[in-house]
């Protein structure tokens, strides 16, 4: 950039002392805010520009020399006189192409200034922001000259300004447009003055510089203003605020929105209602699940860096699925940026439990550090070839003479057994490395853009865990059946990519496509050991257990807005997503202490569980497309206004899972040879000379409801009717009608003869809700809201066939009499705005489930957990949301906010007697509810130096992680205290560091069952370094 040097001689005819004259500068180059410039007076430093280019001083009378640097370039020198008490704004815009920069002034003392308000009756400002072809723009800001705080159009880009009158300057920004100043704008006593704003996209006009704040996507102003207009009780957390808060990846940040908890690290729980109950849409559109026996995808595989923004609707609209009743969280991707990004990052971590301590590890893949095994952990290709088209591994015989020969069998045992054997390894430091790039380009009238994305981490975790079961005796008492230490070993690596394509011509017509891949694959190592009551020893467990989860998706769409029929907006979505998990070889295997002896001394178990390989596969296909149209309107000027909307969608999923099971039986002699079970190597015991006849012999031990497929049809239309009257109520409401038909079919891989299990659910429903808003004013607002929704049994619910829940290893088995939960919703809120980034609200909600499902142990000696519904639930409760910033305290206190929320609720299941056959408690909250949810966050904002700090507070009071049974009481997780800090400094223009201090007080993670401990481990704390460079 060439130097720009100039001389404004900006005098005053007199000269007044008194208070402090008050200056706003604002600095643009090229039509963009310009941060990072430093302002002298009189050759002392005083500050410099934030990220929107504005600095605000106060000088004291007389004649100053203020001089604006940015680098070792003199951008301007500023010669004037400054008043006592004057008013003053000062607007530069300079030019990279040697253009002589354009200055602006507007003060309080001069001739041409806005006028003071007068004394007397207010008068109001109101009309429309819009583009030059009449397209509404949402939450367009508006600045009036002498007011602090922009107010925020609403959603058809409507205002109302009430201020003193006068004369004013009104500035207006959006993204994607320019700014646009409206001088002289006159405010009479009493009366309303109407204005239409008409703003050009960035590129094809250069306006006057004005003074913004600018709205970015993702940002504070952004997410307060989208939950502001909009028509439902809404909560939106932005990537300023997950950036802010260190988070990862999706459910780490929906931890700090109101009434939500994650269990599992994976699974929201939205008002106390487990995440059968809430729903998950990706850029408002469904999305498959790669978990086997949950209807909602793990939250966790979606990296937040991925993301804008992340909306947590509260209340139902017709517009989006019926399967809501905790809530609809839709993860928003990023956009196309308006101008040039790039942005590097590294990032380097350390675990206080795992790095560089002694970790559990066996020989893996050369991939494994990206998330991919390299084909060491595929089914041998023999034994595949051999096992192709359903055939089951079993001897031959004259009964099934299309079975192995020994000599087969042998050869493929040999083959399958290799690594078992674990070794302690010092575990490494975590790390992270991700970029960033994306522009947009202006052909005439035309906009074309992307944005791209990959990211790679790693990850290391140690848990040192105590495990005890217990059982109830006859006096209710509690008698230690199992106690086991353990120790596990996490490695999780993490892999995606991102590209957003899109055209946008005159803002009316927009065409995109999306493409997102994300990867979340899991190596995990666990040593159990401890003595069992059950079998009457000690005992060791291991196992191996590899998992790759996967996404992938591809959206395109359309949206259209035609101004010749009067601004109907139409807009089309297409998707086609692929979710699938791998658990390729994984091994478990257990070795029982010697009888005996007066030392314990393990050797490999005789028993049938001794060892098993297992291979796993899903597939989740979903096809879904989504068309809606929506057609605004306004009567009697715009005092009666709104939109009708209308809808299609149509989904079509389809689902296969299958597993095959083996295992290494006992067969000859040296299966039996106690030298050679002593030996602690199971790689050795399992070695090539004794696997055959005379030791042990490879069996397929698949179960017969091991592999099912599943199908869903999901049908919907909607209508919607939205309607603001006299800009005091808003009235939207609408009905969704949804025809679902489910099936699942449970079948044996090897007896074609034997009749599957087929389970079906069919069913139409009309889903109504309405809400009702009360617009106190411009800053203020009441809504209340009522709907019927519902929820739908997931596909292996339905099958009566057992199976194996992968995170939990409890045997469930499903229920084909399953009947789907329905939910009345019913909301009030109470919001109050203090500016675009200070809001308070506090809401009450109330919901009765009807037909809940719920697990529950079926009477017998196996231990099965059933799926069956509940008589009915009632969940209700209080939320409170805040965010204030604190000059309004003290002025040292400029720059810090406090923000946070408080949600207190209760719950309570109506049980029916089939539920009650085992269960303990006839009374009790539903499972994975706490009443208390906290979540508390101190920041500090310095621009000039660049400094941004935020301490962030979260925890959850007790909830039932396992509903008590046989006389036992309920297994509670106990609260879990999480401090955060995190601080991020600005280097220069480009690069920046980021220190991240994660679970600073590392208490237990506890569960417990009465006054008994089963379950403890830490997760250690978490430190981090990144640095980032960004253009």
């Amino acid at each position: 950039m060439d130097k720009l040097l100039f001389i404004l001689l900006l005098c005053l005819p007199a000269l007044a002392w008194g208070e402090d004259a008050h200056l706003q500068l604002y600095v643009f180059l090229d039509e963009a805010p310009l941060p990072q410039v430093q302002v002298l007076s009189d050759g002392q430093p005083l500050g410099h520009t934030d990220e929107h280019g504005a600095l605000e001083l106060a000088l004291p009378p007389g004649s100053h020399s203020l001089e604006l640097r940015h680098g070792d370039e003199i951008l301007a020198i500023l010669e004037r006189l400054f008043q006592a008490s004057e008013d003053v704004q000062i607007r530069i815009a300079a030019y990279r192409d040697g253009r002589s920069p354009k200055v602006s002034v507007e003060s309080s003392a001069g001739a041409n200034a806005p006028s003071a308000p007068k004394a007397g009756p207010p008068g109001l400002l109101e009309g429309q922001v819009t583009t030059k072809a009449g397209q509404p723009i949402a939450g367009a800001e508006l600045f009036l000259s002498g007011f602090k705080h922009p107010v925020v159009a609403d959603a058809q880009g409507r205002f109302r300004i009430q201020a003193p009158a006068g004369t004013y300057s009104l500035s207006v920004a959006a993204p994607g447009y320019n700014p646009k100043v409206e001088e002289g704008v006159t405010v009479l006593p009493e009366q309303t003055q109407t204005l239409t704003l008409q703003l050009t996209p960035k590129g094809v006009e250069m306006p006057p510089f004005v003074v913004i704040e600018p709205q970015l996507a993702g940002s504070v102003a952004s997410v307060i203003s989208e939950e502001k207009t909009s028509a439902e009780i809404t909560d939106v957390l932005g990537a300023e605020q997950i950036s802010r808060a260190g988070d990862s990846d999706v459910a780490a940040a929906l931890k700090r929105a109101s009434g939500v908890t994650i269990v599992g690290g994976s699974y929201a729980y939205i008002r106390g209602l487990g995440e059968r109950y809430s729903n998950t849409l990706l850029n408002a559109i469904a999305v498959p699940t790669p978990n086997p026996t949950r209807r909602v995808i793990p939250l966790d595989l979606f990296p937040a860096a991925m993301l804008d923004t992340i909306e947590i609707q509260k209340g139902y609209t017709a517009s989006l699925p019926g399967e809501f009743s905790g809530g609809t969280v839709d993860l928003r991707t990023r956009r196309v940026p308006d101008a040039f990004l790039f942005d590097l990052s590294g990032q380097l971590g350390f675990n206080t439990e795992a790095t560089f301590a002694k970790g559990l590890r066996y020989a893996g893949g050369d991939f494994d550090w990206i998330g991919v095994d390299d084909g060491r952990r595929d089914l041998p290709k023999s034994l595949a070839r051999a096992l192709s088209g359903g055939r089951i591994l079993r001897p031959k015989t004259p009964t099934a003479p299309q079975g192995f020969t020994p000599e087969q069998i042998e050869h493929f045992g040999e083959q399958l057994s290799d690594v078992w054997d674990t070794r302690f390894r010092d575990l490494p430091p975590n790390g992270r490395v991700s970029a960033a790039l994306g522009d947009r380009y202006q052909l005439g009238d035309l906009s074309l853009g992307f944005f791209a994305l990959g990211r790679w981490d790693q990850s290391w975790n140690n848990f040192r865990e105590v495990r005890r079961d217990f059982s109830a005796n006859r006096a209710g008492q509690l008698e230690r059946i199992d106690d086991f230490k353990v120790l596990r070993t996490q490695r999780e690596a993490k892999t995606n990519a991102y590209l957003n394509l899109e055209a946008e011509y005159l803002q009316n017509h927009k065409l995109f496509g999306r493409v997102m891949l994300v990867r979340d694959s899991t190596d995990e190592v666990r040593f159990l050991q401890g003595f069992s009551n059950t079998e009457g020893a000690d005992l060791r467990r291991v196992r191996l257990w590899w998992v790759e989860n996967e996404l992938f998706d591809w959206q395109i769409g359309t949206e259209h807005t035609f101004k010749y029929l009067g601004d109907l907006n139409l807009r089309f979505l297409y998707s086609q997503a692929s979710a699938s998990r791998a658990e390729p070889k994984k091994r478990e295997y257990r070795f029982d202490a010697v009888p005996g002896l007066e030392e314990t001394v393990f050797e490999f178990s005789r028993k049938s569980d001794n060892d098993q390989i297992s291979f796993a596969n899903l597939e989740d296909q979903d096809d879904s497309f989504r068309l809606d149209l929506k057609l605004p309107y306004a009567f009697l000027g715009d005092r009666l206004s709104g939109s009708v909307a209308a809808g299609y969608w149509q989904t079509e999923r389809e689902r296969n899972s299958a597993i095959r099971r083996f295992r290494f039986a006992q067969s000859g002699p040296r299966s039996t040879d106690r030298n050679i079970l002593l030996n602690p190597s199971l790689e050795a015991i399992l070695s090539p000379e004794n696997i055959g006849p005379d030791g042990f012999v490879l069996q397929e031990v698949t179960r017969a409801t091991d592999n099912y497929t599943a199908t869903q049809s999901l049908k919907a239309y909607y209508t919607e009717l939205d309607n603001t009257f006299f800009h005091a109520v808003r009235l939207s409401g609408g009905v969704r009608i949804e025809e679902n038909q489910q099936t699942v079919t449970t079948f044996a891989l090897f007896d074609p003869t034997n009749q599957p299990i087929v389970s079906t659910l069919d069913s139409r429903d009309a889903l109504p809700g309405v809400s009702l808003t009360f617009l106190l004013s411009d800053a203020q607002q009441l809504r209340l809201s009522w709907s019927k929704t519902l929820s739908r049994p997931d596909f292996r619910e339905l099958s009566p066939a057992p199976f194996t829940d992968p995170e939990t290893d409890r045997e469930t088995v499903g229920n084909p009499k399953l009947q789907q939960a329905e939910f009345h919703n019913y909301d009030a809120r109470w919001e109050y705005y203090f500016s675009a980034q200070e809001n308070l609200s506090l809401g009450f909600f109330w919901k009765d489930l009807t037909n809940p499902i719920e697990k529950v142990l079926l009477p017998g000696p196996a231990g099965l957990l059933q799926l069956q519904n509940a008589a009915g639930a009632k969940v209700y409760g209080v939320e409170l949301d805040f965010r204030k910033e604190l000059e309004f305290l003290h002025p040292r206190l400029a720059g810090f906010y406090l923000a946070g929320n408080y949600t207190w609720s209760k719950s309570k299941i109506t049980l029916l007697p089939e539920n009650l056959q085992t269960l303990t408690n006839a009374e009790r909250p539903l499972q994975g509810h706490s009443k208390h949810i906290v979540n508390v966050q101190l920041g500090y904002d310095n621009e000039d130096l660049g400094t941004q700090a935020t301490l962030l507070y979260n925890t959850f009071s007790q909830r039932i992680s396992q509903v008590g049974s046989l006389g036992q009481p309920d297994i509670y997780e106990e609260p879990f205290h999480q401090l955060d800090f995190v601080v991020q400094q600005k280097l220069d223009d480009h690069w920046s560091i980021q220190l991240r201090l994660q679970n600073l007080i590392d208490g237990k993670v506890r569960f417990t069952q009465g006054d008994e401990k089963v379950r403890a481990f830490r997760r250690g704390r978490d430190v981090s370094l990144a640095v980032s460079l960004r253009f």
